[in-house]
Protein backbone atom coordinates (compact mmCIF):
# COMPACT_ATOMS: atom_id res chain seq x y z
CA UNK A 1 0.00 0.00 0.00
CA UNK A 2 2.67 2.11 0.76
CA UNK A 3 3.81 2.25 -2.99
CA UNK A 4 0.72 2.68 -4.07
CA UNK A 5 0.22 6.23 -3.42
CA UNK A 6 3.43 7.47 -5.12
CA UNK A 7 2.70 5.79 -8.01
CA UNK A 8 -0.95 7.05 -8.75
CA UNK A 9 0.53 10.57 -7.92
CA UNK A 10 2.48 10.23 -10.29
CA UNK A 11 -0.10 8.89 -13.14
CA UNK A 12 -2.26 12.04 -12.01
CA UNK A 13 0.70 14.67 -12.48
CA UNK A 14 1.25 13.36 -15.92
CA UNK A 15 -2.43 13.56 -16.93
CA UNK A 16 -2.20 17.25 -15.98
CA UNK A 17 0.29 17.71 -17.85
CA UNK A 18 -1.09 16.70 -21.06
CA UNK A 19 -3.83 18.41 -20.38
CA UNK A 20 -2.46 21.79 -20.12
CA UNK A 21 -0.57 20.77 -24.09
CA UNK A 22 -3.89 19.99 -25.35
CA UNK A 23 -5.09 23.50 -23.43
CA UNK A 24 -2.48 24.88 -25.07
CA UNK A 25 -2.84 23.82 -28.62
CA UNK A 26 -6.47 24.54 -28.26
CA UNK A 27 -5.46 27.98 -27.88
CA UNK A 28 -2.77 28.46 -30.71
CA UNK A 29 -5.49 27.30 -32.57
CA UNK A 30 -7.91 29.54 -31.70
CA UNK A 31 -5.41 32.84 -31.82
CA UNK A 32 -4.48 31.16 -35.48
CA UNK A 33 -8.37 30.82 -36.98
CA UNK A 34 -9.26 34.16 -35.00
CA UNK A 35 -11.99 32.55 -32.84
CA UNK A 36 -13.44 33.68 -29.51
CA UNK A 37 -12.39 31.87 -26.40
CA UNK A 38 -14.76 29.41 -25.02
CA UNK A 39 -16.47 30.43 -22.21
CA UNK A 40 -18.43 27.82 -20.62
CA UNK A 41 -20.56 30.11 -18.34
CA UNK A 42 -21.30 32.06 -22.01
CA UNK A 43 -22.25 29.32 -23.88
CA UNK A 44 -26.58 29.89 -24.45
CA UNK A 45 -25.76 33.31 -23.88
CA UNK A 46 -23.73 32.57 -27.49
CA UNK A 47 -26.40 30.11 -28.91
CA UNK A 48 -29.02 32.69 -28.43
CA UNK A 49 -26.58 35.58 -30.17
CA UNK A 50 -25.64 32.80 -33.31
CA UNK A 51 -30.18 32.77 -33.42
CA UNK A 52 -30.38 36.15 -33.46
CA UNK A 53 -27.87 37.00 -36.22
CA UNK A 54 -28.96 33.59 -38.49
CA UNK A 55 -30.85 35.93 -40.88
CA UNK A 56 -28.24 38.77 -40.95
CA UNK A 57 -26.05 36.10 -41.97
CA UNK A 58 -28.11 34.50 -44.75
CA UNK A 59 -28.51 38.36 -46.52
CA UNK A 60 -24.72 38.54 -46.35
CA UNK A 61 -24.50 35.33 -48.03
CA UNK A 62 -27.25 36.18 -50.66
CA UNK A 63 -25.65 39.46 -51.24
CA UNK A 64 -22.06 38.24 -51.42
CA UNK A 65 -23.07 35.05 -54.27
CA UNK A 66 -24.92 38.29 -56.28
CA UNK A 67 -21.60 40.58 -56.12
CA UNK A 68 -19.48 37.85 -56.77
CA UNK A 69 -20.96 35.36 -59.19
CA UNK A 70 -24.02 37.88 -60.41
CA UNK A 71 -21.78 41.29 -60.87
CA UNK A 72 -19.21 38.95 -62.78
CA UNK A 73 -22.09 37.48 -65.76
CA UNK A 74 -23.16 41.13 -65.96
CA UNK A 75 -20.28 42.49 -66.57
CA UNK A 76 -18.67 40.33 -68.53
CA UNK A 77 -21.56 40.53 -70.58
CA UNK A 78 -21.56 44.20 -70.91
CA UNK A 79 -17.97 44.24 -71.92
CA UNK A 80 -19.08 41.59 -74.62
CA UNK A 81 -21.42 44.00 -75.65
CA UNK A 82 -19.70 47.34 -75.66
CA UNK A 83 -16.58 45.93 -77.81
CA UNK A 84 -18.91 44.31 -80.01
CA UNK A 85 -20.82 47.62 -80.59
CA UNK A 86 -17.72 49.71 -80.67
CA UNK A 87 -16.36 47.10 -83.72
CA UNK A 88 -19.54 47.61 -85.59
CA UNK A 89 -19.69 51.23 -85.40
CA UNK A 90 -15.86 51.48 -86.26
CA UNK A 91 -16.46 49.07 -89.58
CA UNK A 92 -19.30 51.24 -90.21
CA UNK A 93 -17.45 54.08 -90.32
CA UNK A 94 -14.70 52.64 -92.66
CA UNK A 95 -12.18 51.76 -90.04
CA UNK A 96 -12.56 48.00 -90.79
CA UNK A 97 -9.10 46.44 -90.36
CA UNK A 98 -8.72 49.14 -86.79
CA UNK A 99 -11.79 47.28 -86.21
CA UNK A 100 -10.27 43.60 -86.35
CA UNK A 101 -7.70 44.33 -84.51
CA UNK A 102 -9.32 45.89 -81.63
CA UNK A 103 -11.24 42.74 -81.52
CA UNK A 104 -7.89 40.78 -81.29
CA UNK A 105 -6.46 43.01 -78.85
CA UNK A 106 -8.86 43.01 -76.15
CA UNK A 107 -8.89 39.04 -76.45
CA UNK A 108 -5.20 38.95 -76.13
CA UNK A 109 -5.59 41.90 -73.01
CA UNK A 110 -8.05 39.47 -71.67
CA UNK A 111 -6.11 36.40 -71.70
CA UNK A 112 -2.74 38.26 -70.47
CA UNK A 113 -5.04 39.38 -67.58
CA UNK A 114 -6.48 36.30 -66.59
CA UNK A 115 -3.06 33.98 -66.89
CA UNK A 116 -0.66 36.53 -64.87
CA UNK A 117 -3.10 38.12 -62.47
CA UNK A 118 -6.37 35.81 -62.28
CA UNK A 119 -5.31 33.21 -59.46
CA UNK A 120 -7.40 34.93 -56.50
CA UNK A 121 -10.41 35.10 -58.84
CA UNK A 122 -11.08 32.06 -60.61
CA UNK A 123 -14.85 32.79 -61.03
CA UNK A 124 -14.39 36.21 -62.98
CA UNK A 125 -11.24 34.88 -65.19
CA UNK A 126 -13.83 31.99 -66.13
CA UNK A 127 -16.13 34.53 -67.60
CA UNK A 128 -13.54 36.51 -68.86
CA UNK A 129 -11.70 33.87 -71.01
CA UNK A 130 -15.46 33.07 -72.46
CA UNK A 131 -15.09 36.75 -73.43
CA UNK A 132 -11.99 36.02 -74.94
CA UNK A 133 -12.57 33.06 -77.04
CA UNK A 134 -16.20 34.83 -78.54
CA UNK A 135 -14.36 38.11 -79.07
CA UNK A 136 -11.85 35.89 -81.48
CA UNK A 137 -14.75 33.85 -83.39
CA UNK A 138 -16.57 36.58 -83.35
CA UNK A 139 -13.92 38.71 -85.26
CA UNK A 140 -12.75 36.69 -87.19
CA UNK A 141 -16.17 35.69 -88.37
CA UNK A 142 -16.83 39.87 -89.89
CA UNK A 143 -13.27 39.12 -91.35
CA UNK A 144 -15.65 37.42 -94.39
CA UNK A 145 -19.62 36.97 -93.03
CA UNK A 146 -21.95 40.36 -93.05
CA UNK A 147 -19.91 42.30 -94.26
CA UNK A 148 -20.48 44.46 -97.19
CA UNK A 149 -16.83 44.66 -97.79
CA UNK A 150 -15.21 41.38 -96.86
CA UNK A 151 -11.19 41.87 -95.85
CA UNK A 152 -10.87 38.39 -96.73
CA UNK A 153 -13.13 36.99 -99.89
CA UNK A 154 -12.33 33.05 -99.43
CA UNK A 155 -15.12 31.61 -97.58
CA UNK A 156 -13.18 28.25 -97.38
CA UNK A 157 -9.85 30.23 -95.65
CA UNK A 158 -12.33 31.63 -93.22
CA UNK A 159 -13.98 28.31 -92.04
CA UNK A 160 -10.40 27.09 -91.70
CA UNK A 161 -9.78 30.46 -89.39
CA UNK A 162 -12.93 29.67 -87.30
CA UNK A 163 -12.03 25.71 -86.83
CA UNK A 164 -8.77 26.98 -85.85
CA UNK A 165 -10.73 29.03 -83.32
CA UNK A 166 -12.71 26.64 -82.00
CA UNK A 167 -10.18 24.06 -82.06
CA UNK A 168 -7.91 25.67 -79.55
CA UNK A 169 -10.65 26.75 -77.56
CA UNK A 170 -11.65 22.48 -76.68
CA UNK A 171 -7.55 22.16 -76.20
CA UNK A 172 -8.29 24.75 -72.81
CA UNK A 173 -11.52 23.60 -72.11
CA UNK A 174 -10.20 19.78 -71.66
CA UNK A 175 -7.02 21.24 -70.15
CA UNK A 176 -9.07 23.15 -67.40
CA UNK A 177 -11.87 20.44 -67.46
CA UNK A 178 -14.25 22.92 -67.98
CA UNK A 179 -17.91 21.67 -69.32
CA UNK A 180 -18.67 25.70 -69.80
CA UNK A 181 -15.89 25.99 -71.94
CA UNK A 182 -16.39 23.34 -73.82
CA UNK A 183 -20.25 24.13 -74.37
CA UNK A 184 -19.16 27.20 -75.74
CA UNK A 185 -16.90 25.76 -78.24
CA UNK A 186 -19.81 23.52 -79.14
CA UNK A 187 -22.34 26.43 -79.38
CA UNK A 188 -19.79 27.86 -81.71
CA UNK A 189 -19.48 24.84 -83.93
CA UNK A 190 -23.02 25.01 -84.52
CA UNK A 191 -23.15 28.69 -85.34
CA UNK A 192 -20.61 28.16 -87.30
CA UNK A 193 -22.65 25.20 -89.35
CA UNK A 194 -25.78 27.36 -89.79
CA UNK A 195 -23.79 30.22 -91.14
CA UNK A 196 -21.76 28.45 -93.89
CA UNK A 197 -24.93 27.70 -95.05
CA UNK A 198 -23.97 24.99 -97.43
CA UNK A 199 -25.74 21.83 -97.34
CA UNK A 200 -22.62 19.12 -97.32
CA UNK A 201 -20.63 21.86 -95.20
CA UNK A 202 -23.17 22.67 -92.68
CA UNK A 203 -24.23 18.66 -92.24
CA UNK A 204 -20.44 17.95 -92.18
CA UNK A 205 -19.78 20.60 -89.04
CA UNK A 206 -22.83 18.99 -87.39
CA UNK A 207 -21.84 15.38 -87.54
CA UNK A 208 -18.12 16.45 -86.76
CA UNK A 209 -20.14 18.30 -83.86
CA UNK A 210 -21.03 15.05 -82.92
CA UNK A 211 -18.16 13.22 -82.91
CA UNK A 212 -16.00 15.55 -80.35
CA UNK A 213 -19.11 15.74 -77.66
CA UNK A 214 -18.80 11.96 -78.04
CA UNK A 215 -15.18 12.43 -77.62
CA UNK A 216 -15.84 14.51 -74.46
CA UNK A 217 -18.26 12.29 -73.09
CA UNK A 218 -15.84 9.46 -73.52
CA UNK A 219 -12.55 10.98 -71.97
CA UNK A 220 -14.12 13.72 -69.95
CA UNK A 221 -17.62 11.83 -68.80
CA UNK A 222 -19.90 15.50 -69.50
CA UNK A 223 -22.94 14.06 -70.24
CA UNK A 224 -25.03 17.20 -69.68
CA UNK A 225 -23.14 18.84 -73.03
CA UNK A 226 -23.88 15.28 -74.64
CA UNK A 227 -27.62 15.47 -73.84
CA UNK A 228 -27.72 19.35 -74.85
CA UNK A 229 -25.94 18.68 -78.15
CA UNK A 230 -28.57 15.77 -79.46
CA UNK A 231 -31.25 18.16 -79.25
CA UNK A 232 -28.81 21.15 -80.98
CA UNK A 233 -27.72 18.85 -83.51
CA UNK A 234 -31.37 17.55 -84.81
CA UNK A 235 -32.58 21.32 -84.57
CA UNK A 236 -29.63 22.07 -87.00
CA UNK A 237 -30.66 19.53 -89.45
CA UNK A 238 -34.55 20.88 -88.95
CA UNK A 239 -32.79 24.11 -89.51
CA UNK A 240 -31.37 23.23 -92.66
CA UNK A 241 -35.16 20.95 -94.10
CA UNK A 242 -36.64 24.75 -93.39
CA UNK A 243 -34.21 26.30 -96.28
CA UNK A 244 -31.89 27.35 -93.19
CA UNK A 245 -34.13 30.66 -92.33
CA UNK A 246 -31.80 31.73 -89.85
CA UNK A 247 -29.94 33.21 -92.52
CA UNK A 248 -32.74 35.23 -94.04
CA UNK A 249 -33.64 32.48 -96.33
CA UNK A 250 -37.25 32.17 -96.96
CA UNK A 251 -38.88 29.20 -94.89
CA UNK A 252 -39.79 26.31 -97.31
CA UNK A 253 -38.79 22.62 -97.89
CA UNK A 254 -35.45 22.90 -99.39
CA UNK A 255 -35.75 21.56 -102.85
CA UNK A 256 -33.56 18.32 -102.98
CA UNK A 257 -32.48 15.75 -100.75
CA UNK A 258 -28.70 16.30 -101.57
CA UNK A 259 -28.27 13.49 -99.56
CA UNK A 260 -29.12 14.66 -96.09
CA UNK A 261 -30.30 11.32 -94.91
CA UNK A 262 -27.05 10.23 -94.44
CA UNK A 263 -25.34 12.70 -92.53
CA UNK A 264 -28.88 11.84 -90.37
CA UNK A 265 -27.66 8.12 -90.12
CA UNK A 266 -24.43 9.19 -89.11
CA UNK A 267 -25.93 11.26 -85.93
CA UNK A 268 -28.17 8.47 -84.92
CA UNK A 269 -25.18 5.89 -84.87
CA UNK A 270 -22.76 8.44 -83.38
CA UNK A 271 -25.22 9.25 -80.44
CA UNK A 272 -26.23 5.54 -80.23
CA UNK A 273 -22.82 4.58 -79.54
CA UNK A 274 -22.64 6.55 -76.41
CA UNK A 275 -24.50 3.28 -75.24
CA UNK A 276 -21.50 0.85 -75.79
CA UNK A 277 -18.57 3.31 -74.19
CA UNK A 278 -17.24 3.03 -71.24
CA UNK A 279 -16.46 6.92 -69.81
CA UNK A 280 -13.49 7.38 -67.93
CA UNK A 281 -16.17 8.31 -64.69
CA UNK A 282 -19.11 6.41 -63.69
CA UNK A 283 -22.13 7.78 -65.34
CA UNK A 284 -25.73 8.10 -63.43
CA UNK A 285 -27.82 5.39 -64.06
CA UNK A 286 -31.07 7.85 -65.87
CA UNK A 287 -28.46 9.15 -68.27
CA UNK A 288 -28.45 6.11 -70.65
CA UNK A 289 -32.37 6.16 -70.74
CA UNK A 290 -32.27 9.65 -71.49
CA UNK A 291 -29.50 9.35 -74.33
CA UNK A 292 -31.65 6.23 -75.52
CA UNK A 293 -34.98 8.69 -75.62
CA UNK A 294 -33.83 11.77 -76.54
CA UNK A 295 -32.07 10.42 -79.74
CA UNK A 296 -34.74 8.30 -80.77
CA UNK A 297 -37.79 10.88 -80.33
CA UNK A 298 -35.21 13.60 -81.93
CA UNK A 299 -34.25 10.93 -85.37
CA UNK A 300 -37.63 9.82 -85.96
CA UNK A 301 -39.30 13.35 -85.98
CA UNK A 302 -36.65 14.27 -88.16
CA UNK A 303 -37.16 10.99 -90.21
CA UNK A 304 -40.53 11.36 -90.63
CA UNK A 305 -39.82 15.39 -92.39
CA UNK A 306 -37.64 13.86 -94.57
CA UNK A 307 -39.05 11.18 -95.67
CA UNK A 308 -42.44 13.41 -95.91
CA UNK A 309 -40.63 15.72 -98.12
CA UNK A 310 -38.63 13.59 -100.30
CA UNK A 311 -39.50 10.19 -100.15
CA UNK A 312 -43.48 9.75 -99.99
CA UNK A 313 -43.50 7.55 -103.02
CA UNK A 314 -40.70 5.01 -101.91
CA UNK A 315 -39.20 5.24 -98.92
CA UNK A 316 -38.65 1.44 -97.99
CA UNK A 317 -35.37 1.13 -98.66
CA UNK A 318 -35.35 3.75 -95.64
CA UNK A 319 -37.47 1.38 -93.55
CA UNK A 320 -35.18 -1.83 -94.05
CA UNK A 321 -31.73 -0.09 -93.23
CA UNK A 322 -33.34 1.24 -90.21
CA UNK A 323 -34.69 -1.99 -88.96
CA UNK A 324 -31.36 -3.51 -89.78
CA UNK A 325 -29.12 -0.93 -87.63
CA UNK A 326 -31.58 -1.09 -85.21
CA UNK A 327 -31.79 -5.18 -84.90
CA UNK A 328 -28.39 -5.23 -84.92
CA UNK A 329 -27.71 -3.05 -82.59
CA UNK A 330 -29.85 -4.12 -79.83
CA UNK A 331 -28.16 -7.68 -80.07
CA UNK A 332 -25.08 -6.03 -79.75
CA UNK A 333 -26.42 -4.26 -76.72
CA UNK A 334 -28.04 -6.99 -75.56
CA UNK A 335 -24.31 -9.31 -75.33
CA UNK A 336 -22.39 -6.35 -74.47
CA UNK A 337 -23.91 -4.44 -72.08
CA UNK A 338 -26.05 -4.64 -68.83
CA UNK A 339 -27.99 -2.58 -69.47
CA UNK A 340 -31.73 -3.84 -69.42
CA UNK A 341 -34.28 -0.94 -71.14
CA UNK A 342 -31.96 -0.37 -74.17
CA UNK A 343 -31.74 -3.00 -76.08
CA UNK A 344 -35.46 -4.05 -76.01
CA UNK A 345 -35.99 -0.42 -77.24
CA UNK A 346 -33.99 -0.56 -80.01
CA UNK A 347 -35.60 -3.65 -81.33
CA UNK A 348 -38.91 -2.53 -81.01
CA UNK A 349 -38.13 0.55 -82.98
CA UNK A 350 -35.90 -2.03 -85.73
CA UNK A 351 -39.48 -4.05 -85.98
CA UNK A 352 -41.33 -0.59 -86.25
CA UNK A 353 -38.75 0.21 -89.46
CA UNK A 354 -39.60 -2.71 -90.62
CA UNK A 355 -43.13 -2.52 -90.59
CA UNK A 356 -42.70 0.89 -92.34
CA UNK A 357 -40.72 -0.78 -95.00
CA UNK A 358 -43.31 -3.86 -95.72
CA UNK A 359 -46.03 -0.84 -96.14
CA UNK A 360 -43.11 1.21 -98.36
CA UNK A 361 -42.78 -2.15 -100.34
CA UNK A 362 -46.24 -3.86 -101.06
CA UNK A 363 -48.55 -1.23 -100.36
CA UNK A 364 -51.53 -1.65 -98.18
CA UNK A 365 -53.95 -3.96 -97.51
CA UNK A 366 -51.27 -6.12 -99.53
CA UNK A 367 -48.73 -5.66 -96.88
CA UNK A 368 -51.03 -6.95 -93.89
CA UNK A 369 -50.68 -10.26 -94.00
CA UNK A 370 -46.53 -9.83 -93.76
CA UNK A 371 -47.27 -6.92 -90.51
CA UNK A 372 -49.47 -9.95 -88.90
CA UNK A 373 -46.78 -12.63 -89.23
CA UNK A 374 -44.27 -10.77 -88.17
CA UNK A 375 -46.14 -10.50 -84.25
CA UNK A 376 -44.10 -14.36 -84.31
CA UNK A 377 -40.60 -12.75 -85.44
CA UNK A 378 -41.22 -10.19 -82.38
CA UNK A 379 -42.03 -12.54 -80.10
CA UNK A 380 -38.89 -14.60 -80.50
CA UNK A 381 -36.89 -12.04 -80.10
CA UNK A 382 -38.53 -11.22 -76.75
CA UNK A 383 -37.52 -14.85 -75.90
CA UNK A 384 -34.04 -14.07 -76.40
CA UNK A 385 -33.99 -10.96 -74.62
CA UNK A 386 -36.31 -12.18 -72.13
CA UNK A 387 -38.08 -8.95 -72.59
CA UNK A 388 -41.44 -8.20 -71.74
CA UNK A 389 -41.12 -4.89 -72.72
CA UNK A 390 -41.16 -5.96 -76.82
CA UNK A 391 -43.90 -8.77 -75.84
CA UNK A 392 -46.26 -5.33 -74.93
CA UNK A 393 -44.78 -3.65 -77.83
CA UNK A 394 -45.73 -6.22 -80.06
CA UNK A 395 -49.65 -6.41 -78.46
CA UNK A 396 -50.10 -3.05 -79.24
CA UNK A 397 -48.93 -3.22 -82.77
CA UNK A 398 -50.74 -6.41 -83.67
CA UNK A 399 -54.21 -4.49 -81.82
CA UNK A 400 -53.35 -1.69 -84.10
CA UNK A 401 -52.44 -3.53 -87.53
CA UNK A 402 -55.48 -5.44 -87.02
CA UNK A 403 -57.91 -2.83 -86.39
CA UNK A 404 -56.48 -0.92 -89.28
CA UNK A 405 -57.32 -3.72 -91.89
CA UNK A 406 -60.96 -4.24 -90.56
CA UNK A 407 -61.95 -0.72 -90.66
CA UNK A 408 -59.91 0.18 -93.62
CA UNK A 409 -59.64 -3.14 -96.06
CA UNK A 410 -61.62 -5.53 -97.78
CA UNK A 411 -61.64 -8.63 -96.06
CA UNK A 412 -59.46 -11.09 -97.60
CA UNK A 413 -59.27 -14.99 -96.82
CA UNK A 414 -55.37 -14.93 -96.39
CA UNK A 415 -55.23 -12.48 -94.25
CA UNK A 416 -58.00 -13.65 -92.27
CA UNK A 417 -56.42 -16.73 -91.48
CA UNK A 418 -52.73 -15.46 -91.33
CA UNK A 419 -54.33 -13.26 -87.87
CA UNK A 420 -56.11 -16.06 -86.80
CA UNK A 421 -52.72 -18.35 -86.76
CA UNK A 422 -50.26 -15.61 -85.19
CA UNK A 423 -52.87 -14.75 -82.53
CA UNK A 424 -53.42 -18.32 -81.18
CA UNK A 425 -49.81 -19.13 -81.75
CA UNK A 426 -48.44 -16.05 -80.07
CA UNK A 427 -50.43 -16.60 -77.14
CA UNK A 428 -49.33 -20.19 -77.06
CA UNK A 429 -45.78 -18.87 -76.92
CA UNK A 430 -46.41 -16.59 -74.05
CA UNK A 431 -48.20 -18.99 -72.28
CA UNK A 432 -44.98 -21.72 -72.44
CA UNK A 433 -42.33 -18.95 -72.22
CA UNK A 434 -44.14 -17.02 -69.34
CA UNK A 435 -41.49 -17.24 -66.68
CA UNK A 436 -38.94 -16.32 -69.29
CA UNK A 437 -40.62 -13.03 -70.28
CA UNK A 438 -41.16 -12.44 -66.73
CA UNK A 439 -45.10 -11.75 -67.31
CA UNK A 440 -47.33 -11.15 -64.48
CA UNK A 441 -50.54 -10.75 -65.90
CA UNK A 442 -52.68 -12.48 -68.50
CA UNK A 443 -53.56 -9.25 -70.21
CA UNK A 444 -50.87 -9.96 -72.94
CA UNK A 445 -51.98 -13.48 -73.62
CA UNK A 446 -55.57 -12.51 -73.01
CA UNK A 447 -55.56 -9.94 -76.16
CA UNK A 448 -54.47 -12.25 -78.67
CA UNK A 449 -57.20 -14.91 -77.27
CA UNK A 450 -59.57 -12.39 -77.80
CA UNK A 451 -58.39 -11.43 -81.14
CA UNK A 452 -58.39 -15.44 -82.25
CA UNK A 453 -62.01 -15.60 -81.39
CA UNK A 454 -63.81 -12.75 -82.87
CA UNK A 455 -61.43 -13.22 -85.95
CA UNK A 456 -62.14 -17.34 -86.76
CA UNK A 457 -66.31 -15.94 -86.41
CA UNK A 458 -65.49 -13.43 -89.14
CA UNK A 459 -62.76 -15.38 -91.22
CA UNK A 460 -65.30 -18.26 -91.25
CA UNK A 461 -67.86 -15.94 -92.19
CA UNK A 462 -66.25 -14.49 -95.12
CA UNK A 463 -64.69 -17.94 -96.69
CA UNK A 464 -67.61 -20.70 -96.30
CA UNK A 465 -71.06 -20.09 -98.17
CA UNK A 466 -73.73 -18.66 -96.26
CA UNK A 467 -75.85 -21.53 -95.68
CA UNK A 468 -72.48 -23.37 -94.18
CA UNK A 469 -71.54 -20.73 -91.62
CA UNK A 470 -73.50 -21.85 -88.44
CA UNK A 471 -71.72 -25.59 -89.23
CA UNK A 472 -68.46 -24.00 -89.90
CA UNK A 473 -68.63 -22.23 -86.06
CA UNK A 474 -70.12 -25.53 -84.12
CA UNK A 475 -66.92 -26.86 -86.17
CA UNK A 476 -64.52 -24.43 -84.54
CA UNK A 477 -66.08 -24.69 -81.06
CA UNK A 478 -65.34 -28.57 -81.22
CA UNK A 479 -61.58 -27.65 -81.77
CA UNK A 480 -61.69 -25.41 -79.30
CA UNK A 481 -62.88 -28.16 -77.02
CA UNK A 482 -60.06 -30.70 -78.36
CA UNK A 483 -57.54 -28.05 -77.60
CA UNK A 484 -58.89 -27.54 -74.23
CA UNK A 485 -58.44 -30.87 -73.24
CA UNK A 486 -55.38 -31.35 -75.01
CA UNK A 487 -53.08 -28.68 -73.31
CA UNK A 488 -55.76 -28.28 -70.13
CA UNK A 489 -56.46 -24.90 -70.51
CA UNK A 490 -59.56 -23.38 -69.42
CA UNK A 491 -59.40 -20.10 -71.64
CA UNK A 492 -59.95 -22.76 -74.79
CA UNK A 493 -62.92 -24.02 -73.11
CA UNK A 494 -64.27 -20.93 -72.78
CA UNK A 495 -63.58 -19.76 -76.38
CA UNK A 496 -65.53 -22.80 -77.43
CA UNK A 497 -68.63 -22.04 -75.46
CA UNK A 498 -68.47 -18.60 -76.44
CA UNK A 499 -68.22 -19.72 -80.64
CA UNK A 500 -71.02 -22.18 -79.44
CA UNK A 501 -73.30 -19.63 -78.24
CA UNK A 502 -72.61 -17.37 -81.65
CA UNK A 503 -73.48 -20.02 -83.45
CA UNK A 504 -77.10 -20.71 -82.19
CA UNK A 505 -77.69 -17.10 -82.18
CA UNK A 506 -77.12 -17.03 -85.96
CA UNK A 507 -79.21 -20.34 -86.83
CA UNK A 508 -81.87 -18.77 -84.89
CA UNK A 509 -81.39 -15.20 -86.45
CA UNK A 510 -80.40 -15.34 -89.41
CA UNK A 511 -80.25 -18.86 -91.21
CA UNK A 512 -84.23 -19.81 -90.33
CA UNK A 513 -85.31 -17.07 -92.44
CA UNK A 514 -83.41 -18.09 -95.38
CA UNK A 515 -81.73 -21.54 -95.61
CA UNK A 516 -83.49 -24.54 -96.53
CA UNK A 517 -85.47 -26.96 -94.44
CA UNK A 518 -82.65 -29.74 -95.02
CA UNK A 519 -79.96 -27.66 -94.34
CA UNK A 520 -81.15 -26.25 -90.56
CA UNK A 521 -82.15 -29.67 -89.65
CA UNK A 522 -78.63 -30.79 -89.96
CA UNK A 523 -77.34 -27.62 -88.06
CA UNK A 524 -79.83 -28.01 -85.23
CA UNK A 525 -78.88 -31.75 -85.02
CA UNK A 526 -75.06 -31.22 -85.41
CA UNK A 527 -75.56 -28.45 -81.90
CA UNK A 528 -77.55 -30.37 -80.24
CA UNK A 529 -75.07 -33.30 -80.38
CA UNK A 530 -72.10 -30.71 -79.65
CA UNK A 531 -74.05 -28.93 -76.65
CA UNK A 532 -75.30 -32.42 -75.26
CA UNK A 533 -71.51 -33.73 -75.54
CA UNK A 534 -70.35 -30.86 -74.23
CA UNK A 535 -72.92 -31.40 -70.99
CA UNK A 536 -71.59 -34.76 -71.18
CA UNK A 537 -68.03 -33.69 -70.57
CA UNK A 538 -68.60 -31.33 -68.20
CA UNK A 539 -70.97 -33.65 -65.60
CA UNK A 540 -68.67 -36.21 -65.63
CA UNK A 541 -65.31 -33.86 -65.11
CA UNK A 542 -67.79 -32.71 -62.24
CA UNK A 543 -68.17 -36.10 -60.96
CA UNK A 544 -64.47 -36.30 -60.63
CA UNK A 545 -64.11 -33.35 -58.84
CA UNK A 546 -66.54 -34.79 -55.80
Amino acid sequence: MSKSGPVRGLILSDLIEKLDKIELRVNNIEKLLDLPAFDPENVDSNHVKAEGTQDISDSETVESKIGEFGLAWLGAIVLLLSISFLMTYLYENGFIIFSSLLGYSVAAGIFIFTYFGGRSIPYLVLLLTLIGHILIYYTTLRLHFFSTQPLISSTAFILILLSLAIGTQLYFAMRRKSELLAGLAILLMMATAIIADATHVSLSIVSLTAAVTLSLLITHSWWRLFLITIVLVYFCHFLWLLNNPMMGNPIKAVNTHQFNFVYLAGYGILFSSALLVQPQKKLPENIFPAIFFINGISFFVICMLVILTFFQENYAGMGYAISVFCILFSILLNKKTTLHYAPSFYACFGFMALSMGMVAMAGLPAAYPLLTLQSLLVVSMALWFKSRIIVVVNTLLFVFFLLAYLISAPSENFTNFAVVFTALATARIINWQRERLTLKTEMMRNAYLISAFFMVLFSLYHAVPGKHITLAWAGAAIVYFILSIWLQNVKYRWMAILTLISACIYLFTIDLAKMEIGYSIVAFLVLAIISISASLYYTKRSKKRT
